[in-house]
């Protein structure tokens, strides 16, 4: 076997090919351009935080109401009335005691209990002005 003979390589093989690298070139140019977000100046103003401690939370908490509908009574703070007439005359009572402080009535409604039963009693309220905070729930 013979001797391999390397191969000379000449200056037109070692280039490397421009066109190809300025291509990759502007492909990255125009990705960076394109993906460039703007920055928001608003992100680095300084703001004043409020104290780790600012004190204790105010003393004032609502009051809760509670009253219950059901089928043959309702129940108001534990009261039972058996009308909506003597309902009305505590309510307004009520309603007149804790005027301006926050108040949440919580009614409770028997399933059998009649739908004219509520609409009286959240008339009686609205006319005594303790319609503003109201939940409602179903009892079984």
């Amino acid at each position: 076997m013979g001797k391999k003979r390397k191969k000379k390589r000449t200056e037109t093989e070692a280039e490397v090919p421009l066109s190809a690298m300025i291509d990759v070139t502007f492909l990255l140019l125009t990705y960076f351009i394109m993906t460039q977000t703007e920055v928001i100046e608003e992100a680095y103003i300084a703001m004043n935080m409020v104290a780790p401690n600012p004190g204790p939370p105010p003393e004032v908490k609502p009051t809760i109401f509670d009253i219950k509908v059901f089928s043959e009574n309702y129940y108001c703070q534990g009261r039972a009335f058996k009308e909506i007439d003597s309902l009305a005359v505590y309510l307004a009572d009520f309603a007149r005691e804790t005027q301006g402080s926050e108040i949440t009535i919580d009614l409770k409604l028997q399933g059998k209990a009649k739908t004219q039963r509520l609409v009286d009693l959240l008339d009686v309220l609205a006319k005594e002005g303790l319609e503003k905070k109201i939940n409602i729930a179903f009892l079984h």
